[in-house]
């Protein structure tokens, strides 16, 4: 994960056509890996993630 995360530990990702079915397994996996303020976003054509380490 830390190819996608700034200088800051922030992590914003957006996936396309990625149905919000898939936010709770998302958001599972982003607390096993140490993140929190974790959110997933329904957004035009996709999924949008965000979260800090």
């Amino acid at each position: 994960m830390g190819l996608y995360l700034d200088s800051k530990g922030e992590l914003r990702l957006f996936v396309p056509q990625c149905r919000p079915l898939a936010a709770s397994v998302v958001l599972f996996r982003l607390k096993r890996q140490g993140f929190s303020r974790c959110s997933v976003e329904e957004s035009e054509g996709g999924l949008l993630i965000r979260a800090q380490r």
